[in-house]
């Protein structure tokens, strides 16, 4: 049977700390297991591959970039729009 005490403390612990520190890092976790598979693999000396997989990874950051950013299709398609008309 636990204890008054020992369920109020309980009650008050929670992962919000730790689901924040995730959310925020979570790209530079992902960049730096990425950067250490590619170093791997350039130990390998495959540089064809190690190119193919840098293009690629680029290319899904930029799209992952316009998925989780609001207003990014938007903000995008003015600035394009504005190298042909000239920013009218």
């Amino acid at each position: 049977m636990n204890r008054p005490e020992t369920v109020e403390v309980l009650a008050q612990l929670s992962t919000e700390g730790a689901v924040t520190w995730i959310t925020d890092n979570v790209f530079k976790i992902v960049l730096l297991f990425i950067v250490v598979v590619l170093f791997v693999t350039s130990l390998k000396q495959d540089l064809g591959k190690i190119f193919t997989i840098v293009s690629g990874v680029l290319v899904a950051m930029v799209v992952l970039g316009f998925a989780l950013t609001d207003g990014a299709i938007d903000n995008t398609a003015t600035w394009l729009s504005s190298l042909f008309t000239g920013g009218n």
